[in-house]
Order: C-alpha cells, then sequence, then structure tokens
C-alpha cells in the first residue's frame, strides 16, 4: 500500500510539474511585453484537493473531456480565460467570468440538483456496498410539507443514527474556510426548519473545483469510502462543471449568431423590402 501510495505521489508530482511549466509558459506569452510577469501557483491546501489529478484514470467514472479538464485547471491555478471575452452572461446581464458560469443560477439550476444527488447516491451506494444501510432523505416522524430540510443520507453505525448532509460550494479562495461558512448555513436551515440542529450531522462539503473541506476525506475514510471512491465524486463535480459552462457560453454564442444574423439581413436586403415583409 505504501509503494502504491509512493507511486502514485510521483507520478502527481510530476504531472503537476509538467502542467504548471505549460500553463507558466501559455500565460507570459499572452501577456504584453514590459508587464510584470507572476508564475501562477495552484490554489490547493491539501493532497486530497489534488486526488483527480494523482494518477492516470483507471475507470470510466475518472475520465474527463478536455474541456471539463481545462475549466478545471483554470480553477486549479485562480485563471479565467472567459473573463477576457468581454461579455455579459445572456442569462442575467452580469459580466460573463468562467466562476460565474459556473454558479449562475438562473442557467444551471438543474445542473446543481443533479450534481448533488449524484454525489449523494454515490456515497449513499459506496455504504450500502459495505453492508451499512443507507436510507436517502428519510422522512422523520415530525416531517410535514412546511419543514422540507432533511438530512439526505441517514444510517446506522454502532446503533447510534447519523445523518450525511452533503452541499457543493462555488469554488473560495485558497485561504476561505468554506467548511465553517457552509456548516453556518446549513445549521440556520435546520434550525429554521426544525427549531433545532440534529445530532450526528455529518457535513461532506466540496466547492466547485472538487475541493473537499477540512475533515471531509478523513470522515468519508473513516465510512470504508476509498481514494477511488472519492475521485469519482471529484470528477462528477468537474463534469458537471461542463454541463454548466456549456449551457452558459452556447447561449451566449447564439445571441451574437443572431446579432450577425440581422446585421447580414440588414446590409444585403434593402431596408424598404424589409419593411414590406415585416408580418408576413
Amino acid at each position: 500500500q505504501t509503494e502504491k501510495e509512493d507511486g502514485e505521489g510521483k507520478w502527481q508530482a510530476r504531472l503537476t510539474k509538467v502542467l504548471h511549466a505549460l500553463i507558466v509558459e501559455e500565460q507570459q506569452t499572452k501577456m504584453s511585453i514590459g508587464k510584470q510577469r507572476r508564475d501562477p501557483e495552484p490554489e490547493v491546501s491539501t493532497p486530497h484537493d489534488s486526488l483527480w489529478l494523482s494518477c492516470p484514470p483507471t475507470s470510466p467514472a475518472h475520465v474527463l473531456s478536455d474541456t471539463a479538464f481545462s475549466i478545471a485547471i483554470q480553477l486549479r491555478y485562480g485563471m479565467d480565460e472567459l473573463a477576457s471575452l468581454g461579455r455579459n452572461c445572456p442569462f442575467c446581464e452580469v459580466p460573463l467570468t468562467l466562476k460565474h458560469s459556473l454558479v449562475c443560477p438562473k442557467a444551471n439550476k438543474g445542473t446543481f440538483i443533479a450534481r448533488h444527488n449524484t454525489v449523494t447516491r454515490i456515497i449513499g451506494t459506496s455504504l450500502a456496498a459495505r453492508g451499512t444501510i443507507a436510507e436517502y432523505e428519510r422522512k422523520l416522524a415530525t416531517h410535514s410539507d412546511d419543514k422540507p430540510h432533511i438530512p439526505d443520507i441517514t444510517y446506522l453505525k454502532d446503533s447510534t443514527q447519523h445523518h450525511i448532509d452533503v452541499a457543493i460550494c462555488q469554488r473560495y479562495g485558497k485561504h476561505r474556510d468554506m467548511r465553517q461558512t457552509a456548516i453556518v448555513s446549513k445549521t440556520y436551515k435546520y434550525r429554521k426548519t426544525w427549531g433545532k440542529m440534529f445530532k450526528n450531522v455529518h457535513f461532506v462539503i466540496y466547492d466547485n473545483s472538487a475541493r473537499p473541506a477540512q475533515g471531509v476525506p478523513e470522515y468519508l475514510r473513516d465510512l470504508g469510502i476509498g481514494a477511488a471512491t472519492m475521485r469519482t465524486i471529484q470528477t462528477t463535480i468537474l463534469r458537471a462543471n461542463e454541463t454548466c459552462f456549456r449551457r452558459v457560453l452556447g447561449r451566449a454564442n447564439e445571441e451574437i449568431n443572431r446579432m450577425y444574423v440581422a446585421r447580414a439581413k440588414a446590409l444585403l436586403i434593402p431596408q424598404n423590402l424589409i419593411e414590406d415583409t415585416v408580418g408576413i
């Protein structure tokens, strides 16, 4: 096991070094002469942040498309190629950036729900495979329609009932404590809907660059969930980013195409002819 981990660590170090060199070269090429050059550094805190990049994909669940991989690398190094286009989001008219395209609520609400549910099912299936009985969104005795916030997974361990609440957050900065922020938000929801906080609630929190919050990998490992399953969780999040990105950028390109078509028609068709054909 130790030799395998050492091998994965060496592979990750080599791969990360190559990627860093390529990104630095690309960024420096794009910079204007005379501007200060700054080598981008990966915004990661622990080796678990880079688990999806630690070794070649050994399962179809770990394979990323070129677009998903590109987005993941940009998030990892704090880059944003989309911001340079100077466009606005076609859904909400705010400046279009990579980070916004991944979190735009008007464009991607359905994707957010699907992503959350998929991660929840991965964890629940892993628990079931190890003989632990897991229930999804278990309705409690006092549940009613006006108390919708319930844990995602409920399971028994040592005759004690435990709950798992899954959250995928917007990417934060390297030093932002996303765990504490998400826990405060979740605790507020529990207290608002139930008047109290549940006992034995465990928060499994990732941001949308697939970085787990502090303590999450250790907790999942205690449940018997291994590195391969954690990589599957991360690649699920990174694949969802591509869906969000394509939806927003696709709509933006459609609007630009419509504008160009309208301009072309105005140039090719006389104005009086356009007016004559209105309403036909």
